[in-house]
C-alpha cells in the first residue's frame, strides 16, 4: 500500500469515528426529550412541553452537531473521491 493510500484510509477512518461520536451525542440529546429531530425538539419547546432551559441550549447543540455531521460526511466523500 502506498503512503498516500494509507494516509487517505487513516483520515477516512478518523472522520468516520468523529461522525459516529457526533451522531451518538445527537441521539442522546434527542432521546432525552423523546424526539427524533431538532425540529421536533423545537416544537416541544415552543409548545411549552419542555422547559426552555436547558432544552434551548440542547437544541443549539443538536443543530451544531447536525452541521458537524454534514461537514464530516462531505470530508469523507471528498477523500473517497480523491485518487
Amino acid at each position: 500500500m502506498r503512503r498516500e493510500e494509507l494516509l487517505s484510509f487513516s483520515l477516512i477512518a478518523y472522520f468516520i469515528e468523529k461522525k459516529r461520536m457526533s451522531m451518538k451525542d445527537r441521539l442522546e440529546i434527542l432521546e432525552r426529550y423523546g424526539v427524533k429531530s431538532a425540529k421536533e425538539l423545537e416544537e416541544k419547546i415552543k409548545r411549552g412541553d419542555v422547559k426552555e432551559h436547558p432544552a434551548g441550549e440542547d437544541l443549539i447543540t443538536v443543530e451544531n452537531l447536525e452541521i458537524r455531521i454534514k461537514e464530516i460526511s462531505d470530508d469523507i466523500r471528498t477523500l473517497q473521491e480523491t485518487p
